[in-house]
């Protein structure tokens, strides 16, 4: 099956990595095969590796590429309340792409070697971020660092239950998130 005519190349790779996000988060990526993204998307499965090598490298393009996205969404937020902007900035960019979302969180565990690394670094990065805001509120380094990953892991989960249309709106969850976390990390200092 050829490119539609009037198609780009570019708008092929977006309805690529559109449906691989969709299906990795549906499914898992282990349960998720190359001939399941090119059914998805309609393209013969050989079409698919014009744009990516293999699926491997296509997870780690979705997740290499969410994580940065979201660090770059975070160096654009100038909330006076630095805890605030973060959690907000983490559930605005999530919500906004919660398949993304969901594999960069459920599905590390399937990359490997270089791949791996370079994500857990970019992973660590971003934790960074939140462990020195918790720093400059007071915690000690080891609090931080246990405190970061709690709430990231808590954070995290929202695009797996958050519909939208549901009880409360995105602005209302991370109304709650910034009240959550500002009681359980009171500054100190």
């Amino acid at each position: 099956m050829a490119r539609t005519k009037g198609s780009s190349a570019q708008a092929t790779r977006t309805r690529i990595f559109d449906a691989a996000a969709r299906l990795f988060a549906a499914h898992g990526f282990a349960a998720v095969s190359m001939r399941d993204i090119a059914a998805e998307v309609g393209v013969q499965v050989g079409a698919l590796y014009r744009y990516t090598p293999d699926k491997d490298s296509l997870l780690f393009d979705l997740v290499a590429g969410h994580l940065r996205a979201l660090m770059a969404a975070w160096e654009g937020c100038d909330d006076p309340v630095p805890l605030a902007g973060f959690v907000r900035n983490h559930l605005n960019f999530n919500l906004a792409q919660p398949a993304a979302a969901v594999i960069s969180s459920r599905e590390l565990h399937c990359l490997q070697g270089p791949h791996a690394r370079e994500v857990f670094t970019l992973r660590a990065d971003y934790e960074t971020i939140l462990g020195r805001i918790l720093l400059d509120r007071g915690m000690s380094p080891e609090e931080a660092a246990f405190t970061t990953r709690s709430i990231l892991a808590m954070l995290n989960w929202v695009p797996v239950w958050f519909r939208t249309g549901g009880e409360m709106t995105a602005a209302q969850v991370a109304d709650r998130y910034v009240a959550l976390t500002d009681r359980m990390v009171p500054i100190t200092v």
